[in-house]
């Protein structure tokens, strides 16, 4: 795998099945030559008890893959010319400059 980001930090009201120390969620990408390939993984971590009759708690790290995709067609030029049209766009959006002319 080539690159990896974070998308959630912490949870902000945690759900009966989500209940712990937190979970992060990661998306794990892959741009070839010929294809593009990404996992969405959930990191989660919860207080566990190293025996039943123990009051001695462990943390413990569960990894939920919650999806992946595969597409061939779309290249690695093709990923780099979308993702500096979205960079130049924002950019522009903030800054009200273009800075596709060249003065």
């Amino acid at each position: 795998m080539n690159y990896a980001m974070m998308l959630f930090n912490k949870k902000l009201k945690p759900s009966r099945s989500d209940a712990g120390l937190g979970f992060k969620t990661h998306v794990f990408y892959n741009v070839s030559a010929s294809s593009i390939k990404s996992t969405v993984i959930k990191f989660s971590m919860f207080e566990e008890k190293i025996h039943s009759f123990s009051k001695i708690k462990k943390n413990v790290t569960m990894l939920d893959v919650k999806g992946f995709g595969f597409e061939k067609g779309p290249d690695g030029l093709t990923f780099n010319l979308k993702i500096r049209d979205h960079l130049k766009q924002e950019f522009e959006t903030q800054t009200k400059l273009d800075i596709s002319k060249n003065d």
